[in-house]
């Protein structure tokens, strides 16, 4: 299991995700990225499943942020990152 940090933030009007390494804080990232506001932080696996395709999942919480995941962040993190093009 590959398990790293990930904010889902605005920044521009527009909604963004980034997953960067466990030992930085989702503080110190959601500065680094200028985020205009912070929607959803926790911790991302990227995981094969049986069958040999990639799951991606994003749980947890973040304390620096006081902030919990949301459902809706593993999409978010799926569609920046497999680049799959899908608005909900």
């Amino acid at each position: 299991m590959n398990r790293t940090k990930y904010l889902v933030y605005i920044k521009d009007d527009n909604e963004h995700s980034i997953v960067f390494p466990a030992l930085l804080g989702h503080d110190e990232m959601a500065v680094q990225m200028k985020a205009e506001g912070v929607l959803g932080a926790g911790f991302c696996s990227f995981d094969l499943n049986k069958d040999g395709i990639l799951e991606v999942k994003c749980s947890g919480k973040s304390t620096s942020l006081n902030l919990e995941s949301r459902p809706e962040d593993t999409l978010r993190v799926t569609v920046d990152y497999l680049g799959f093009n899908y608005e909900p």
